[in-house]
């Protein structure tokens, strides 16, 4: 019990200097990449736009423990400001409890599948149809529905420079 305690006040404290830092406000979305699943991250980037237009903001903050993470972030292009900042990875799990705890921003997304052990989505991918692009969308950023599928060059690039492709997923 006083662990968590610890934990929460830390991740608040933690909170405390990212809201300085990057000035956060409601014209601001975070998202904190896991690297838990290397595509909930990509999609995760990939529809940060759409999560963007929808909660009504001009700017992004991208937070990644993950180098892998954080490169893919640094490569990606948004037509609105981005920060993207490397973070230790305990500073992620500690604002991740702090949030469990207390919602205290409503433009923070965290791309963690398989934490805290009540989160159903590790389970609702590897047992259902759902992919990655659609927990990242409806899981992650709730967006109402899916957003049209992207079929510029820019979209088509990004794809194929980590590696992904269309076709069965999990090896099937």
């Amino acid at each position: 019990m006083i662990r968590e305690i610890c934990s929460v006040t830390y991740g608040r404290l933690i909170w405390q200097k990212y809201k300085r830092r990057f000035c956060l406000d409601e014209h601001t979305v975070v998202l904190v990449l896991a690297g838990e699943n290397r595509k909930v991250d990509y999609y995760a980037l990939a529809h940060l736009e759409d999560y963007v237009k929808r909660k009504v903001a001009s700017r992004g903050v991208i937070l990644a423990a993950d180098k892998r993470a954080l490169g893919q972030a640094r490569k990606m292009k948004f037509p609105f400001d981005t920060e993207v900042c490397r973070v230790k990875e305990n500073e992620v799990l500690r604002l991740h409890d702090y949030y469990c705890f207390e919602e205290y921003f409503d433009n923070i997304v965290f791309t963690f599948i398989r934490r805290p052990e009540a989160n159903m989505l590790w389970k609702l991918l590897r047992e259902t149809e759902v992919n990655e692009e659609e927990v990242a969308c409806l899981g992650c950023y709730c967006l109402r529905r899916m957003p049209e599928k992207k079929q510029d060059a820019r979209e088509n690039g990004r794809q194929e420079a980590y590696g992904y492709q269309k076709g069965p997923r999990h090896g099937a």
